[in-house]
């Protein structure tokens, strides 16, 4: 009869744990297979979220873009400033004849065509706030109504607005200037192009002759205190250049922006673009259909890891 080896503390128990199967491929017909059989639910979200986005296409306003082409008209005050030379060059820029180059001239007009102080003008002298917010204002009762501020609109906020979502600049290569308004109806949208150049050129035009005066005041001082016949010749000028300006600034409509191509009411709106739209809500509807179609799937390819058995001393 033989003996048992006794059991000691040295004996283990070795267990052998088969590595994992799945090495994290994806089985392309069993996904095929998984979108098919859903095909139901992928038609269907593709169909409401596509009908979704055309609806809102056709419902929403159209908007539409008014576009002014313009130009900087040209310094008159150049051809004289290289006649007189450098010797009356500071008293000509003193007597209002120290203007810049048409690139300043023409970032200076850009600049003042988007500036807060003629768009409020604008917005006062046409009474624009109710249009500009016309979702919050109660045309019968004259009123405003509560809306997302928590109070009555501001100029301010008017003139945000219209900087941010109405009127846009753009400078071209070849140093014309763009100004676009972008507005629900055409008429409107044109009207107030053409009407944000023209006061550009009033408002140009009503500085420069103001300048000009003033210039042809300190002129005649200076022509009183000095008796040199040589530099009452060079102020004689430069008062001539100053009554000039002032009467190219009264008889010349377009007196800082000589207008290329007048805005006209556009046939055709901008946004919204009902084929885009419609088009980006077939593509998210089908998106969503095959993400629910994966998700009812996904007990069926995810599977959880091996148990790792404990190892015990025996």
């Amino acid at each position: 009869m033989s003996a048992e080896a006794p059991v000691t503390s040295q004996n283990r128990i070795v267990v052998i744990v088969p590595s994992p199967t799945d090495d994290g491929s994806i089985d392309a017909v069993k996904l095929f297979l998984a979108v098919w059989q859903r095909k139901l639910i992928i038609v269907i979200c593709t169909i409401v979220v596509g009908a979704a986005f055309a609806t809102y296409a056709l419902l929403s306003d159209k908007v539409y873009e008014a576009q002014v082409v313009v130009t900087t008209a040209e310094d008159p005050t150049e051809g004289v400033r290289s006649l007189l030379g450098g010797q009356l060059g500071s008293l000509a820029a003193l007597a209002g004849l120290g203007g810049g180059a048409l690139t300043g001239k023409r970032a200076e007009y850009v600049a003042l065509l988007t500036s807060d102080a003629l768009l409020r003008d604008f917005i006062q002298e046409r009474n624009l706030l109710p249009v500009l917010f016309r979702d919050i204002w109660n045309a019968e009762q004259k009123q405003w109504e509560p809306g997302w501020f928590g109070r009555p609109p501001r100029l301010g906020d008017g003139v945000e607005k219209f900087r941010g979502r109405v009127l846009s600049t753009e400078l071209t290569k070849e140093g014309l200037i763009t100004v676009s308004v972008d507005w629900t109806n055409a008429e409107v949208a044109a009207e107030w192009a053409n009407a944000l150049v023209a006061r550009v050129n009033k408002l140009v035009r009503e500085r420069t002759i103001e300048d000009a005066r003033r210039g042809i005041e300190f002129l005649d001082r200076e022509t009183r205190q000095n008796h040199a016949v040589s530099v009452q010749a060079g102020l004689y000028r430069l008062q001539e250049a100053n009554l000039n300006r002032i009467m190219l600034a009264t008889v010349q409509p377009d007196y800082a922006l000589r207008v290329i191509d007048p805005a006209v009411a556009p046939l055709k709106p901008i946004r919204p673009r009902w084929f885009l739209l419609s088009a980006l809500g077939v593509v998210l509807g089908g998106s969503i259909g095959v993400a629910i179609a994966l998700w009812q799937r996904r007990r069926e390819w995810w599977h959880p890891g091996p148990a790792v058995p404990r190892v015990t001393l025996t």
